[in-house]
């Protein structure tokens, strides 16, 4: 997929998601249908703040759904891999 990684301060977890192809395996992750659309709502160039607002918390806890869905869904290609 061809993201265009927009310029905000917070890039490395987009970059993380494009390096790891994250994206395409994140409907997969144990985790909340909402925390999945953050993290989709973030790789398509809404900000902390934006999303914040949107959901009605702090730009920190933001930051910290993201974090933990591309944790959990690294988790589970981890799990995968060893299937094969």
């Amino acid at each position: 997929m061809g993201y265009i990684v927009p310029r905000h301060k917070n890039n490395f977890r987009r970059e993380i998601v494009i390096e790891n192809n994250l994206l395409e395996y994140v409907k997969f992750a144990k985790t909340s249908e909402r925390n999945k659309e953050i993290l989709i709502a973030y790789m398509n160039g809404k900000s902390y703040k934006e999303l914040a607002e949107k959901y009605n918390v702090t730009q920190n806890r933001i930051a910290q759904i993201i974090a933990s869905v591309i944790i959990r869904t690294k988790l589970y290609l981890r799990e995968e891999n060893k299937e094969k």
